[in-house]
């Protein structure tokens, strides 16, 4: 969306992507998330294959 766009709109977005935590907050949890990708524990669905591949 281009930028010029949103000042004439009343657009609020929300999410859990970036911006939606401060940095001091995923810095403070940083170590407890890479604590658990380092030990397997994270449980991600499956993608699924593209066609022809």
């Amino acid at each position: 969306m281009s930028a010029d766009l949103l000042p004439s709109r009343r657009i609020r977005t929300t999410g859990s992507g970036a911006g939606s935590r401060s940095a001091e907050e995923m810095l403070v949890e940083a170590p407890e998330v890479m604590a658990r990708f380092a030990d397997g524990s994270p449980q991600l669905p499956p993608v699924p294959a593209e066609p022809g591949r």
